[in-house]
């Protein structure tokens, strides 16, 4: 019994011992551990020092470099815009202001030019009706109303550089109907030289000059009127004196010239018109040809007619610039001496007087038609298509 109790301890103490060894044994093991954590912890620590050293020493990537370049170029970038915004605004504020002034000019001008349509119209149905009845109002109305329409058209050809146009003949043909008028109304030889004058270069130049009925223009119908109207005074003083002389300050021509006196009708409606008209052309040529000498941005005839296509351009042009003018002036007096011995016919008879006014303004109605069709027709076509 003692013996195996004595037994009995021995094996206790040798399992203490074996339990106490394993537990020193495992003790070392974790010392061991973690002196090798601490070892590695050390290491990662020194490596991130001089890492980190060798960091501060390294010099910028490139992509680096061109990122940071590109963010002060977008930086830049918005402090210009924020700079050009209230440019832009200032310029958006201008351009608004500017429309707005285009708009009301643009309605101001289609409410002139509608005004300037009524009043067209109602003029040449007046004139119309002067020519066929109230035969004494025409001279009335072209002494009211050519002063205004000389002076409107004063003022819009000094603008546009075409005052050459006002020393025109056709101008000066007005200026001595408005002489005959006030004058000497009573004048034979007057009236035959205003007669030859406003049937044959004055009228014939609207069919020159391409003169057309556009009622809402006041410088289309001032041409027409211009080349037109001292016509319709020689038709009515011509063909029916009494009744134009019934509210005028004294009677008109009532004596006319016969088929038989030739000499007198050669003299008063040819000899003494061309005269005229020669006159005129050298006094336009010395003022305009040798003392003015316009630059080429003022517009005359002659360069108005050589611009435009035609039998004339081409006339005009076939010679060379040099001797340009000297055709230009052999030309016209071919066109006035042709146009005022066609006078003496209108002079002669009635009918074919009547046939030539009224012929000559169809061919300006019709190219009045062709401007508006011409005009709207193209609108008409570009809205089709849209």
């Amino acid at each position: 019994m003692e013996d195996q109790s004595h037994n009995d301890t021995q094996k206790e103490l040798i399992s203490e011992n074996q339990i106490e060894n394993e537990n020193e044994g495992r003790d070392g093991k974790s010392g061991e551990h973690k002196s090798l954590q601490d070892m590695v912890l050390q290491n990662i620590e020194t490596e991130d020092k001089v890492g980190g050293g060798r960091d501060e020493e390294k010099p910028e990537s490139p992509r680096i470099r061109k990122s940071s370049s590109t963010c002060n170029q977008s930086n830049q970038s918005i402090t210009q815009i924020n700079k050009a915004i209230p440019n832009l605004k200032k310029q958006t504020q201008i351009v608004k202001a500017e429309g707005n002034t285009f708009v009301q000019v643009t309605k101001k001008k289609r409410i002139l030019e509608k005004i300037i349509f009524v009043v067209s119209v109602s003029t040449m149905i007046t004139m119309a009706y002067c020519m066929m009845s109230l035969h004494w109002f025409l001279p009335y109305y072209y002494t009211a109303s050519s002063p205004i329409l000389i002076f409107i058209r004063i003022v819009t050809y000094w603008k546009n550089k075409w005052q050459f146009f006002l020393i025109d003949f056709c101008y000066f043909g007005n200026i001595l109907t408005y002489v005959f008028l006030w004058a000497q109304p009573s004048n034979i030889p007057l009236f035959g030289v205003v007669f030859a004058y406003a049937n044959g270069p004055l009228l014939w130049a609207a069919l020159f000059f391409r003169n057309s009925l556009v009622f809402h223009s006041n410088d289309k119908m001032t041409s027409v009127y211009i080349h037109t109207i001292p016509a319709f005074i020689s038709y009515v003083v011509h063909w029916f004196p009494s009744s134009t002389s019934t509210y005028w300050y004294t009677d008109f021509v009532t004596e006319h010239l016969a088929l038989d006196r030739t000499d007198l009708l050669f003299l008063y409606l040819v000899l003494l018109p061309f005269t005229g008209f020669i006159l005129h052309s050298l006094l336009y040529a010395v003022l305009v040809h040798a003392i003015i000498r316009p630059s080429k941005e003022y517009t005359n005839s002659q360069r108005f007619l050589s611009s435009k296509e035609g039998l004339f351009h081409k006339l005009l042009n076939g010679c060379g610039k040099k001797y340009e003018p000297l055709v230009y002036n052999l030309l016209n007096y071919t066109y006035c001496l042709l146009t005022l011995f066609l006078g003496v016919l209108w002079y002669l008879y009635f009918i074919a007087h009547t046939i030539f006014i009224v012929t000559m303004m169809l061919v300006i109605i019709w190219n009045g038609a062709s401007y508006y069709i011409d005009q709207f027709g193209n609108k008409g076509a570009s809205e089709e298509k849209k």
